[in-house]
């Protein structure tokens, strides 16, 4: 009742779906309570400092955290591969809390010099709580879940950064230092949120417990700050985003310092300077992080749904990019306020929401090591750089402005690395998904010659009929180089005695000669090339037509020799007169008649065979004969194929086999005959030509195909989709409709199959191929993958109508979606 009751309060303001609502409001509680106390302490940090050592203790302050933080992350990298990920982060919790106790017993009594000790470990708290917050959310969310609510609880931590800001604001003339108590009231309560988070993530499915983690990662214990830095440095998109990190950190770093420089500059001749730059940092802070908050909360989501990581990730540098501008050309304070504003609040939400989204395609295990060295090591790391940078500008004196042209060259570094990231996220992603299965054609394709075995099957059967036609198969195999030692043994098996006599007494001609089955008493070549003079000789020629003309008078009981006509025919030379018989033959009343002449015609590949060949289609006893013969005609059968297809009068079946054959015909022309019948708008033949389609795309990627025609017709399907599931919903269970459900069941099914490989005509192939496979049979993680891949690699038109299609919800918000595409789709 209770978990119903929070479901329904928070699905009004997050895309929450049931079983989440605890664990999404625990990680909610979570950030808030880590991000509460760093204000304090953040603005307790910049005025002590700033009033003890003025702006000049700026880049010393920023290099001490930069080697600290170095020391820190060994220490780090040394007890996470001891202790579970639990107890690493409470353990974490407890330390900051008693040294920051210290911190608020000894700063009434000691000298200026805690204070530049307090700064560097105010930022090491923040570095090491916030990336074991991120790990957690990681480790528990899978890319579209994560995607989908780390709007929400990521608004936890910006409300805390409000909260703590107005306590400074208001209690800072008051209670001065002893706001700290505050910050580590907060911090223990969090302790008790973070065991309630682990403990309620181990219920869930998706989870990785440590157990888990061991048994797959063999290897965990050997894990140490050396090998998280050999694992960032073996993976070109860590390697990315390590450098956009170090990039973007030099950036804020610079932007603070001019900031602190310029607020520093307006406080320090005032009264009771510290409390009232302490009370301005809270009031600042509390303000950027209400303002962080609605943007995380209503903008950050739609930004990177609207316009994927690839357009959100330039948003950030370009604003800096003209507040930097800005400041370059008129160093105020309003400015300042005004940068700095700006890069706090899109790196508390849209750029920690990217970056953790930038992380979600990499493995739990190498995620943990390269989140230790990236975001507590090297982002700290950058801040020395910036450090020494900022020393050298300020030994010769040069002001504001110059140090905003340093921001301005990082920003320009920082634009091209998000160009080079956003390109190698989606790569990362495909990586994360398998094709799960090769089609059935293709296997047997490339593992199996068809007509080959065909052939030999045949030969073996034609033992059966007659001596002669046993004969005309050898030679055929002969004739094609193909009677190998072992296919010889094989058709030699059945019949030790068989003996196969040559062409010429198959007509009682003289010569004739015994080819053994068994010795190897013959050359084949010298063989081969006897019998072709001997086909080819005028008078053969003449006795042949004669024994044609005798065959053809007959009936049925003339089978087998048609038979052995239709196979001669198909030997011969193609300009041969008795090709002329062999259309008759085609239309022969016996099946097997047929099929033999049906097989010489494609052997001649003379055009006049082509419209026997299509008319035979609508004969399902010769249909598949009659479809490998056009396939070996290519092109040349192209025309006369077209008409039938246009013709929608014509038998389906006959029409169905035409683009079948097309299939195998992968030229412009056959394409467009397809892509003509798939823009009408009704065709019986939709799913076939979309098959064949398909096939083309599989087996020749470089054919173009007409977008505007397939996108009009992917609309259709989509449409279709939409109402076959939503009648299918108000479908009453009733027995007279089970046969009416199954249908409409199989029809989703064919469009869902479909769409996708109308998309795969127009998008990378083999990406939503993998897509598919995984959305049908994958694992939860997978289909977020595969839905991830599809979020990235398709355009909006396009996108907004297929992710619905995928995406979870429950069944009254799909049929709500659904009705809503239905409205919005293209006419």
């Amino acid at each position: 009742m209770l978990e119903n009751k929070l479901y329904n309060l928070l699905a009004r303001v997050v895309k929450i779906r049931k079983g989440e609502e605890t664990i999404t409001l625990l990680l909610f509680s979570y950030f808030f309570l880590i991000t509460a106390p760093y204000m304090i302490i953040k603005a307790l940090r910049n005025s002590e400092l700033l009033d003890a050592y003025g702006e000049k203790a700026l880049p010393p302050a920023y290099l001490l955290t930069a080697i600290l933080t170095g020391f820190v992350v060994v220490l780090h990298s040394k007890f996470q591969v001891r202790i579970s990920k639990r107890l690493l982060i409470i353990s974490s919790l407890v330390f900051f809390i008693l040294t920051g106790m210290l911190f608020w017993l000894f700063f009434p009594s000691t000298g200026n010099w805690l204070r530049l000790v307090y700064w560097p470990w105010a930022n090491i708290l923040v570095v090491v709580l916030m990336t074991h917050f991120w790990i957690t959310v990681n480790e528990i969310f899978n890319p579209r879940e994560a995607r989908r609510l780390i709007g929400f609880f990521g608004s936890g931590g910006l409300l805390g950064g409000v909260f703590g800001g107005l306590l400074v604001k208001l209690l800072a003339e008051v209670i001065s230092t002893h706001l700290l108590l505050f910050a580590f009231g907060m911090l223990i309560a969090c302790i008790f949120v973070i065991k309630s988070i682990f403990s309620y993530a181990e219920k869930l499915p998706q989870y990785d417990k440590p157990e888990k983690t061991k048994k797959e990662f063999p290897n965990t214990h050997k894990v140490g700050f050396i090998d998280s830095f050999h694992a960032v440095r073996k993976s070109h998109y860590l390697v990315l985003i390590a450098l956009v990190v170090t990039v973007s950190m030099i950036v804020s770093t610079s932007i603070d310092f001019q900031f602190n420089a310029m607020v520093n500059d307006t406080f320090e001749n005032t009264l009771e300077s510290k409390d009232n730059m302490t009370a301005f940092y809270g009031l600042f802070y509390s303000l950027l992080m209400l303002f962080a908050f609605f943007l995380q909360l209503f903008m950050t989501s739609k930004l990177i749904k609207r316009f994927g990581i690839k357009i959100t990730l330039f948003l950030s540098p370009l604003i800096l990019f003209i507040g930097s501008i800005g400041i370059a050309a008129a160093p105020l304070l309003g400015m300042a306020i005004f940068l700095k504003g700006s890069e706090k609040s899109l790196s508390l939400s849209l750029n920690q929401s990217i970056r953790e989204i930038l992380y979600i395609p990499v493995s739990p295990e190498l995620k943990f090591k390269a989140k230790v060295f990236i975001d507590m090591f090297l982002n700290r790391f950058a801040k020395g750089i910036c450090a020494i940078l900022l020393f050298v500008l300020t030994y010769f004196h040069l002001g504001i402005s110059y140090i905003s042209i340093l921001s301005i060259v990082f920003l320009v570094i920082w634009v091209i690395l998000n160009l080079k990231i956003s390109l190698e996220y989606v790569s990362t992603v495909k990586e994360n998904i398998k094709i799960k299965w090769v089609s059935g054609d293709k296997a047997v394709s490339e593992k199996l010659d068809v007509d080959y075995t065909k052939l030999i099957f045949d030969t073996l059967e034609s033992k059966n009929r007659s001596s002669v036609l046993y004969a005309l198969h050898v030679f055929d195999l002969l004739q094609h180089e193909k009677l190998s030692p072992e296919v010889k043994q094989v058709i030699s098996q059945k019949s030790d005695t068989l003996k196969a006599i040559s062409i010429g007494d198959m007509f009682g001609a003289e010569g004739a000669s015994v080819i053994s089955e068994s010795e190897e008493d013959f050359d084949k070549d010298v063989l081969k090339t006897d019998i072709n003079e001997i086909m080819s000789l005028d008078a053969y020629q003449k006795v042949m037509k004669i024994h044609a003309d005798k065959v053809m008078e007959k009936s049925k009981e003339a089978e087998i020799e048609k038979m052995e006509l239709a196979k001669a025919i198909g030997l011969m030379d193609p300009d041969s007169p008795m090709a002329d018989k062999l259309e008759t033959l085609i239309y022969d009343d016996s099946p097997e008649v047929a099929r033999y002449a049906i097989e010489s015609a494609a052997k001649l590949k003379q055009k006049k065979f082509i419209p026997a060949l299509i008319h035979l289609l609508g004969n399902p006893l010769t249909r598949g004969d009659s479809i490998s013969a056009l396939k070996k005609f290519g092109p040349t059968a192209i025309g006369s194929m077209g008409k039938l297809m246009g013709d929608s009068k014509k038998d389906l079946k006959q029409r169905k086999a035409v683009v079948e054959v097309l299939a195998n015909i992968h030229s412009k022309e056959s394409v467009d005959i397809l892509l003509n019948e798939l823009e009408k708008r009704r065709s019986d033949l939709d799913t076939e030509v979309i098959n064949s389609l398909d096939k083309i795309r599989s087996e020749n990627p470089n054919i173009h195909f007409r977008t505007r025609v397939l996108k009009r017709k992917t609309f259709l399907l989509i449409k279709k989709y939409c109402r076959i599931f939503i009648e299918l919903q108000e479908l009453r269970p009733a027995k007279k409709n089970i046969e009416i459900r199954e249908k409409m069941r199989k029809d989703l099914s064919i469009s869902f199959i479909n769409i996708f490989k109308l998309l795969g005509l127009y998008y990378p192939y083999i990406d939503i191929v993998k897509a598919y496979q995984n959305i049908k049979t994958g694992t939860k993680h997978s289909i977020a993958y595969a839905i991830e891949l599809l979020d990235n690699i398709l355009k909006k038109d396009i996108r907004d109508f297929v992710l619905p299609l995928i995406e979870e919800y429950s069944q009254p918000n799909k049929i709500k979606k659904f009705r809503q595409l239905l409205r919005n789709l293209p006419k």
